[in-house]
């Protein structure tokens, strides 16, 4: 799927160039048999102006995409950030309780934001979990995996939970920064949900 050339931050940058650049991935993606015309945004940001946001959306649905959307964010790459900074401080590294701490900070973040989807938009869904690729994700992804599943969830395809009509939604506030069930809450309701970490 596509996520842009270089990931720059839709409100940095003009409306053109961030086309451009997401048209740059995908001459170099659709070439791959298990190609998607699935598009995340880079920070999950979708512009600051209505005209910028509308303009790169437009675009990217004309083109056949469907929005990748996240609805379950959190704050895994400032954890990777903090492990990677006390390692080349010398600091010592517990997996064990590394793996614990990032498992149940991603699971907390899971359950705000699931508890919120039922609070606000009246249903659970299939969520599709933001995780970013580092060492700290590699490190920990088995332990993450089994905290989900001792809480009764089950792991599906992002195939299967883009199935749900929440993922067909565009929504109309310019608040995007934590994925579509902010988003729609921000839309329905004029509220930020703040993640507890």
């Amino acid at each position: 799927a596509n996520h842009t050339h270089n990931h720059p931050d839709l409100n940095r940058v003009g409306a053109e160039d961030y086309i451009s650049n997401f048209n740059k991935a995908h001459e170099l993606l659709k070439g791959f048999k298990n190609f998607t015309k699935w598009f995340r945004y880079p920070y999950l940001r979708q512009g600051e102006t209505l005209e910028k946001r509308d303009r790169v959306r437009n675009y990217i649905v004309s083109e056949g995409y469907r929005i990748g959307y996240v609805s379950l964010d959190n704050q895994d790459w400032y954890l990777a950030k903090l492990i990677n900074d006390h390692i080349a401080n010398g600091g010592k590294l517990n997996e064990k309780k590394v793996c614990k701490a990032y498992s149940e900070i991603l699971w907390d973040s899971i359950s705000y934001y699931h508890k919120n989807t039922i609070k606000y938009l009246g249903e659970g869904i299939s969520h599709n979990l933001l995780l970013h690729e580092n060492d700290l994700a590699a490190l920990c992804l088995e332990s993450l995996i089994l905290k989900i599943k001792s809480k009764g969830w089950k792991i599906v395809s992002p195939k299967k939970s883009m199935e749900h009509p929440i993922y067909q939604e565009l929504p109309q506030t310019l608040y995007s920064n934590n994925g579509i069930i902010d988003a729609l809450v921000h839309d329905q309701e004029k509220i930020k949900l703040e993640d507890p970490w």
